[in-house]
């Protein structure tokens, strides 16, 4: 009886000491919270670049912002919404659209080349452009294929003096995607090849633009 006593006020001190010494850990710093921008259309990719702002793509206005993360000052670097063949499916009654579905993504990943401001300018974007069912009645899909809906991955350089992004050159436009189930995020990796992430397939691209292949299934 003393031995269990004894174990249990061990374990007692063991646990006090545990939750004291816990509490204190989290206690050892602070953190404050802010908003840093606010206004943005469904904001999908966020980098911290090499100029130290952050670059947003926003999914659903196909906008590409800069944001300075000091005073929220935004910068929309590109607008690519003209390049969106459908419209917004989700800002319209079923019974004007036939319930077409807006694609799970619309602008989706964004790739800044490591050397952005040392020569090579380059941002690689991820978009969906197209809705194949769009021209067609009722919803557009198509059958067990559910909807299907096509993407691009597009090269643009960055022009600092004027804020823009500028000179597209499409690398992959044959994309398929659909209305659920998928995500995109890129990496530009050290031998160069950009490489994008989905949950069901991973597409790459030479930067140098020589080698497009792609699609391979993929889980991530």
């Amino acid at each position: 009886m003393i031995k269990s006593v004894r174990l249990l006020a061990l374990l007692s001190f063991l646990v006090l000491s545990g939750l004291v010494s816990g509490q204190g850990l989290r206690n050892s710093e602070d953190f404050d919270i802010r908003i840093v921008a606010g206004g943005l259309s469904d904001p999908w990719e966020v980098i911290y670049g090499p100029d130290d702002f952050l670059w947003v793509t926003e999914s659903k206005g196909y906008r590409v912002q800069r944001i300075d993360p000091s005073s929220g000052e935004k910068k929309v670097l590109i607008d690519l919404s003209r390049m969106r063949q459908f419209p917004r499916y989700d800002k319209m009654d079923d019974t004007m659209d036939g319930g077409k579905p807006w694609p799970q993504g619309g602008l989706m990943g964004m790739a800044l080349h490591p050397m952005l401001l040392e020569g090579k300018p380059f941002v690689y974007l991820a978009y969906v452009y197209r809705y194949k069912g769009a021209g067609e009645a009722g919803d557009g899909k198509k059958g067990a294929e559910g909807y299907q809906f096509l993407a691009r991955i597009v090269r643009y350089q960055y022009n600092p003096p004027t804020g823009t992004l500028t000179d597209p050159q499409i690398l992959h436009d044959s994309i398929p995607v659909s209305n659920d189930l998928m995500a995109a995020g890129y990496l530009l990796r050290p031998r160069r090849v950009l490489s994008s992430f989905s949950t069901v397939q991973v597409i790459w691209a030479q930067a140098s633009l020589a080698t497009v292949g792609g699609p391979i299934m993929h889980r991530r």
